[in-house]
């Protein structure tokens, strides 16, 4: 293989100097001049490039006799050097999942097609391995994509194929664990491809190997009904029923449990002789620090009804220091009746 880089230039002398993607000088000579061509200039990159990448190539270029008149810019651009691609020693197996022995063995040759169709179920494996060479490369080489393709009509299932070591890619495929989640267990004749690419290849290529027919454990799953244009069915929504309430005569007992207490310790004041004549003894004081024990029960009573905590808490500081005050104004007027 022979890799030139074209110059068109009116220059007399010219230089190529050709880098790497690696800052490193690869090819440094002087540019030919092609025959029939007054104006253009050639060099052979091979063999002084062994390996495809791309490379900054700059030219620079010197007018004879005296150049101080004159200052000519380097020129800098991009070659990608290219390399074909091909297979090579690829070997197609069907081999047992359980005792691990090839039942069916064969070579294949790139790009030939295996003309008869090849058959596997779900107690065994399909291996593949292969070498990809290239025209630069004596030894198999690595490249960006390696995939194998099992295609039927409009299904297609792609794997990866993986290089060891020692850059042989192999591929192998559990017919049993791939059945649902990677072919959803849809049995029947697959064409089986394989895809490679690279970015300095010259030529990527698909290349159909041979028609593989799968079998799977499992039945595919069934197909849903196509939904239908027509009106959907009513719903009629059912609320939730009420819970049932307690009977009358149940919640006359509770009202009258609850009153019972209150009633109790009226009776053990009257019965214990509570004195109650000297209640509004104080005053105004005395009235209006009862009124504010009534405000706070009632304010509870509201708490209990309607009122948040929040709102309880505000009216409840209001009421308290009323209270306060005026029972502190009671407990005044009482110590000074005491002392008179």
């Amino acid at each position: 293989m022979t890799q030139m880089v074209k110059m068109y230039s009116q220059r007399t002398n010219s230089l190529l100097i050709v880098m790497g993607t690696i800052v490193k000088i690869v090819l440094h000579a002087c540019l030919l001049q092609v025959p029939c061509y007054s104006i253009t200039y050639s060099i052979p990159l091979y063999p002084n490039i062994v390996q495809p990448g791309i490379y900054d190539v700059q030219l620079s270029a010197i007018l004879p006799g005296d150049t101080a008149m004159f200052d000519i810019p380097a020129a800098t651009m991009s070659v990608t050097v290219g390399q074909s691609l091909t297979v090579k020693d690829a070997k197609l197996s069907i081999v047992d999942r359980e005792q691990g022995v090839a039942i069916k063995e064969l070579i294949m040759q790139h790009p030939e097609m295996y003309k008869e169709s090849l058959s596997a179920d779900f107690h065994q494996k399909i291996h593949m391995s292969f070498d990809i060479m290239g025209s630069m490369h004596e030894k198999p080489i690595k490249v960006h994509q390696a995939f194998v393709m099992l295609k039927k009509k409009q299904q297609e299932v792609f794997f990866v194929a993986t290089p060891n070591s020692e850059n042989k890619y192999t591929f192998e495929l559990d017919v049993n664990s791939a059945g649902k989640e990677s072919f959803g267990y849809m049995s029947g004749t697959y064409e089986m491809s394989l895809i490679i690419g690279d970015f300095a290849a010259e030529n990527p290529f698909v290349w159909n190997i041979a028609s593989v027919s799968l079998k799977f454990s499992g039945e595919p799953p069934a197909k849903k009904a196509k939904e239908s244009r027509l009106p959907k069915p009513v719903i009629n929504h059912l609320f939730r029923e009420p819970d049932k309430k307690a009977s009358q005569t149940m919640s006359s007992i509770f009202t009258v449990l609850t009153v019972l207490p209150i009633l109790f310790l009226l009776a053990m004041w009257f019965s214990l002789g509570a004195n109650i004549s000297n209640l509004f003894d104080s005053g105004i004081w005395g009235v209006l620090f009862q009124l504010g024990l009534v405000g706070i029960f009632g304010l509870l009573f509201c708490f209990w009804l309607q009122l948040n905590m929040f709102q309880t808490l505000w009216y409840l500081g209001l009421l308290g220091s009323f209270t306060f005050f005026t029972g502190n104004r009671v407990l005044r007027v009482k110590a000074t009746q005491k002392k008179t």
